[in-house]
């Protein structure tokens, strides 16, 4: 994070307290990490309101806060400041219930008619995650209203809901809020008066692909609003952030006891270099080690980079692999993610096969393992994929696996503390997985799924992730072999659509068809 020497005053860590005019910098480590340790006792805050306080005892079960809780309470709630937030806190550390009760105290002071606050997050499930904690927050406070609005349902039922509940709390997500703004009457009347704006995963909202669309909702919004923004990452430029977002008196609190470390320090860490040609043979054998050494407590989360990926990868472990796992992606309906994302939560071991959809703000409980299969778009979407896991002082193990075209990835995050696994412990095959391996070719469906998965895996590397220098014809072995490594012998073609798309048309190590389903592409 840079910042030009005249803005340090406004951006300095603040780690216990805050002067009353500027933010303090702590210059003693020790200082900072003692500060960091001090235990606050939930029931010894009179700052909090009463019923909220009945329910983080009684309904959470909380005792103290955490220390992210503990900063925002020490330095904002019981100073009763009003300035603009900027907050950094690593997954796992209650940054959620901290806004919430931001949020939460300031209606209880200037409860007014219409909306009071408006949460925006990346993600529906994120949405119905921060919806629950707030409604077991308010189980005490029926005066406070909480309402989502997302994908999936609706504008006609949105509508009714606003004027059933009337909602001071609105949580939702860009894409829905901003139809409602474009083509619901009246709709913005509802924000006039808007006290506070919650981006949560604000790295996120704030970089490209979700920008623009930010600061179209910006526009319907009023500017006396007080803005709080969250992420466990600020890898994206922050000084860019503070100005499009933040008033000149904002208070940045970096809740991160160490700025060089992103990751929890009950996370072990590990990378395992692999041929691509291996890849379902690793990823088996990491499934099976981890099974067997925690048979009855493993919660194990790996990521794929695409949709189709996880969609294929998932009926290829329950079909061929006999192998029992969830799989959530945006290719399925949402109702059918929030059910599996609750069966997930509530079992005792199980295994997610997920897409991005899963890597940020949501919480599975005692999450044992994560595994990254392929490289993430960016250091940031690495460290939040991990942060699924070692949360709440648990310990945890994240395993990312990197073929050949995926090397390079690993100078991003390699100050993260990361050890390294030998591939050859984990490419052993027996009799009854070479069986599975080469069987399964007349499953039309699994058939089907491979085709897609081969697209959308080109697509990823061509298009989503270009900094890793590697060529077309580098591109095109590594994902024949990582078909490969599925038993699938055969290359799949691609469509005339994506192959120009691409702008591999003319490349002879692909096999092009004009007349294939273009389903493929997506």
């Amino acid at each position: 994070m840079k910042n030009t020497n005249n803005e340090k005053e406004n951006e300095e860590v603040i780690k216990s307290n805050i002067d009353e005019n500027k933010n303090v910098h702590m210059n003693d480590q020790n200082e900072q990490n003692k500060h960091c340790y001090n235990k606050l006792l939930i029931e010894s805050c009179c700052h909090i309101d009463k019923d909220v306080k009945k329910s983080l005892l009684e309904i959470f079960q909380y005792k103290e806060f955490t220390d992210v809780q503990r900063i925002v309470y020490d330095n904002i709630i019981k100073e009763k400041k009003q300035n603009d937030l900027l907050i950094q806190a690593k997954t796992g550390t209650g940054k959620t219930i901290a806004y919430l009760l931001l949020s939460i105290n300031d209606i209880i002071k200037n409860k007014i008619l219409s909306v009071h606050t408006l949460i925006i997050v990346p993600t529906r499930e994120l949405a119905n995650q921060i919806y629950n904690e707030c409604k077991l927050l308010l189980t005490y406070k029926h005066n406070i209203n909480v309402l989502t609005l997302t994908g999936g349902i609706k504008r006609r039922d949105d509508q009714l809901n606003i004027r059933r509940i009337k909602p001071d709390i609105i949580i939702c997500t860009v894409g829905r809020l901003l139809d409602h703004f474009e083509s619901t009457y009246l709709f913005n009347t509802l924000f006039e008066n808007l006290k506070m704006l919650i981006i949560d995963e604000a790295d996120q909202l704030l970089s490209t692909g979700y920008e623009n669309d930010i600061h179209r909702l910006l526009t319907y919004l009023p500017s006396n609003r007080r803005n709080i923004l969250l992420s466990a990452t600020l890898g994206y430029n922050l000084d860019e952030i503070r100005k499009k977002m933040c008033k000149s008196d904002y208070i940045y609190l970096n809740c991160v006891k160490d700025i060089s470390k992103h990751t929890s320090d009950q996370l072990i860490q590990y990378v395992l270099f692999h041929k691509a040609i291996d890849t379902t043979i690793i990823l088996y054998n990491l499934l099976i080690e981890h099974m067997r050494l925690n048979q009855f407590t493993y919660k194990i989360i790996v990521f794929f980079p695409t949709a189709r990926a996880t969609s294929f990868y998932a009926q290829f472990f329950i079909n061929q692999l006999k192998i029992s796992v969830y799989e959530i992606h945006r290719k399925k309906e949402m109702a059918h993610r929030q059910i599996t994302a609750n069966r997930f939560s509530m079992e005792s071991v199980g295994i997610l096969f997920t897409s991005d959809i899963s890597s940020r703000g949501l919480n599975y409980p005692d999450i044992t393992l994560i595994i990254q299969v392929n490289t993430p778009i960016s250091r940031e979407q690495y460290i939040h994929r991990v942060g699924r896991t070692a949360r709440c002082n648990k310990k945890g193990m994240a395993i990312i696996l990197l073929n050949e075209a995926d090397e390079l990835f690993y100078q991003e995050i390699k100050d993260l503390n990361i050890q390294k696994l030998n591939a050859q412990n984990y490419t052993l095959k027996n009799t009854n997985l070479s069986n599975y391996l080469s069987t399964w070719m007349s499953n039309t469906q699994l058939l089907y799924l491979a085709y897609a998965y081969y697209s959308s895996i080109l697509r990823f590397y061509k298009t989503k992730y270009t900094h890793l220098k590697i060529n077309d014809d580098e591109i095109i072995d590594a994902v024949n072999n990582m078909l490969l490594s599925t038993g699938l012998v055969e290359q799949p073609y691609i469509s005339r659509n994506l192959a120009t798309t691409l702008n591999m048309q003319n490349n002879v190590k692909l096999k092009i068809r004009k007349d294939l389903d273009d389903i493929l592409l997506l």
